[in-house]
């Protein structure tokens, strides 16, 4: 038979989870693919994306180059 928790330690986890509380989820959004037209433009949704998810400096460019396409692929 398993013990029930006292009220004081009940207590004390339901401050901890409303303490730990997280933000919702962010919605999936898809990386700016690069073809090669408009650079400025993509550039500018690169920076949104990489605000929106705290993306680090070192791993700018690694997004950005997986992420061409067409005559932009080719050329890279």
């Amino acid at each position: 038979m398993i013990p029930e928790p006292s009220s004081s330690q009940h207590a004390s986890f339901d401050s901890a989870r409303d303490f730990i509380s997280r933000p919702p989820p962010l919605s999936k959004i898809e990386f700016p693919k690069f073809d090669g037209d408009n650079p400025r433009l993509w550039c500018d949704h690169c920076e949104m994306f990489f605000e929106v998810y705290s993306v680090g400096d070192h791993l700018k460019t690694r997004f950005a180059a997986l992420n061409f396409s067409g005559a932009a692929a080719a050329w890279l």
